[in-house]
């Protein structure tokens, strides 16, 4: 089917898959029947994925917000050390 040129007239490539495939004793309503039925899997599958990775992504964001705090911490920690060893020097 992808290899045909369907853009040029659409109707009758699908009358000729149609007429070929009736002619090998295949049935053109079971290849709709199994081809609506993976388009549903497809589309559970793409929903399962969306929502994992909506839940990653929310994930993510709580974990910037705390390094963003713990940076937060560590800078103060690290400013107050620093003017405590800079006024133990100067007693010193």
């Amino acid at each position: 089917m992808r290899s045909l040129q369907a853009e040029r007239d659409p109707d009758l490539v699908a009358k000729v898959i149609t007429t070929t495939l009736e002619s090998v004793a295949t049935k053109v309503t079971d290849i709709i029947e199994e081809a609506r039925s993976r388009q549903a899997d497809l589309e559970a599958r793409i929903a399962v994925i969306m929502a994992r990775n909506s839940a990653l992504e929310k994930e993510i964001e709580l974990g910037v917000d705390e390094i963003v705090k713990l940076e937060a911490s560590l800078a103060e920690i690290m400013s107050v050390t620093e003017r405590l060893e800079l006024a133990r020097n100067s007693v010193r």
